[in-house]
């Protein structure tokens, strides 16, 4: 897609939607705000003591606490929350998304601003009485935040112009990030009203993941998938727009068959074919975890990272290209499951990957946030122009591609060792009897063994199959995927 449609396509969030997008950030900004004088309240008060809280949220000693942890706490403290509301909850406290709050991220939203951070973490264990009063007391002042934003984002991504990238767009305006004038502008205009710099602040404090004081285009993308996934994860129809936006799972590395079913890991024992397709949709699910990441790094660009790594200048990446920017991003070098990308993602069987090759490899399942890529004012930065924070992104993106392609050469070798009879699979699978294997067949087939992937997961899996791009498996395709490429033991 030209820059020039991206960047328009961008812009078009419709005023309706901007209307509902600037609601959202009132009612954060009014929160905090809120939030701020419990805050200050219980700093003022002998009991402040967060450390002792996190204690008792954190009652197994892990050293972080979960979303169970604080969903016992509540029901120990007849604190009824509806799970939608105990996620967004949490997830508030969980700021980088890993699904555990350690203490720094839990005390984050528990001091005051500006208060002196050892103050109030060599109290006693317990605290106070009245800790956990003060403490539930900015809690429910959160969940009152919670029912309303929840509303709000469940309208907002319901709506037909509804994008990551167009609700970042609408507010920036094409600038790198949003700080207090461009925040402040977008709202004036949107709610005819102009907005006290405190409020600005307190909303810009809410949406700033990595603290560095502005609204960068990841903090914004991210806070906002979280919230289409809360909402898909609570809903119950099947059909449901906000279904189709859910692009991961609670990322805890483990694939559920059902809501009471029972839980197969990534790296158990491969038992039957099942097992195998379970397993690959687990290791693709970390695999489009990174692709997200780099999708949100605003230093990136497809082309001058495509540009970075073809270091001859042929318009193609070889094998030696590749270990040469391994080499660059301090990857130790991996010949095999190299070997094993460049097979998987060279569509004209010429040893080498073409830009839209690696376009392909890199780019997320989620329209969502491919459309990241064309925003005005990308960087246009080389490989070794970016910063240690998107080297970093980089860096797991492709380790994550490589340990997934040695992890699927380690299944094919556990599946020929178990002797699984793949033409007899193959006619199971094609459930129609038309001699290609369609999403609807798979998903008829695992649903047939009491496993129900999402229809993200089901596309991805038949795309990993499916060698000429044409929607279906064919035998010899299906043949060729599932079959060792002579590279053993490559995951053990």
């Amino acid at each position: 897609m030209p820059s020039q449609q991206c960047i328009s396509l961008a812009i078009m969030l419709s005023p309706d939607s901007q209307l509902l997008l600037a609601k959202i950030m009132l009612t954060l900004g009014h929160t905090e705000l809120h939030i701020e004088t419990s805050r200050l309240s219980w700093a003022a008060s002998a009991g402040f003591n967060p450390l002792a809280i996190f204690r008792k949220l954190d009652h197994l000693n892990t050293g972080y606490i979960t979303i169970e942890d604080l969903s016992i706490y509540l029901a120990d403290h007849q604190v009824r929350v509806p799970l939608p509301e105990q996620l967004f909850l949490f997830s508030w406290f969980d700021s980088n998304g890993d699904g555990k709050a350690t203490y720094e991220e839990f005390v984050r939203r528990l001091r005051p601003v500006d208060y002196p951070r050892e103050v109030g973490e060599t109290l006693g264990k317990y605290g106070t009485p009245d800790s956990d009063f003060d403490f539930l007391s900015v809690v429910l002042r959160e969940l009152e935040c919670v029912k309303a934003v929840l509303g709000l984002a469940s309208e907002f991504a319901q709506r037909p112009d509804y994008s990551l990238s167009r609700a970042f767009f609408a507010v920036s305006k094409g600038k790198k990030d949003i700080g207090v004038i461009v925040l402040g502008r977008f709202l004036e205009q949107t709610l005819g009203q102009s907005l006290t710099p405190s409020l600005l602040h307190a909303i810009i404090e809410r949406l700033d993941l990595d603290e560095d004081g502005r609204i960068s285009q990841k903090d914004l993308s991210i806070f906002l998938q979280r919230i289409t996934h809360i909402l898909a994860e609570s809903d119950s129809k099947p059909s449901s727009p906000l279904k189709l936006l859910r692009v991961k799972e609670a990322a805890n590395g483990l694939f559920r068959t059902s809501e009471n079913g029972p839980i197969v890991e990534k790296n158990g024992t491969l038992g039957s074919a099942v097992d195998f397709f379970v397993k690959v949709i687990a290791c693709q699910k970390d695999l489009e975890i990174s692709r997200q990441r780099l999708a949100t790094e605003h230093e990136i660009s497809l082309l001058s990272l495509f540009r970075s790594f073809d270091r001859e200048k042929k318009g193609v990446l070889t094998l030696s290209d590749f270990e040469f920017s391994l080499s660059t991003l301090q990857i130790p070098p991996n010949s095999p499951c190299l070997s094993l990308l460049i097979r998987h993602y060279d569509s004209d069987k010429d040893g080498c990957l073409s830009q839209g090759d690696f376009c392909r490899m890199v780019l997320s399942a989620s329209p969502e946030y491919n459309e990241l890529y064309c925003l005005e004012g990308r960087r246009r930065a080389g490989l070794g122009e970016i910063s240690g924070n998107a080297r970093e992104t980089m860096r797991g993106i492709i380790e994550e591609l490589m340990k997934f392609e040695g992890e699927l050469e380690h299944l094919r070798g556990k599946l020929r060792e178990k002797e699984i009879d793949l033409r007899g699979l193959f006619g199971e699978m094609d459930v129609d009897q038309s001699e290609a294997i369609t999403v609807g067949d798979l998903k008829q087939y695992l649903a047939g063994k009491q496993v129900f992937p999402s229809l993200l997961e089901l596309v991805a899996l038949i795309e990993l199959l499916d060698g000429n791009r044409d929607g279906k498996v064919d035998y010899s395709e299906f043949l060729e995927s599932l079959s060792p490429k002579s590279i053993s033991d490559l995951a053990s």
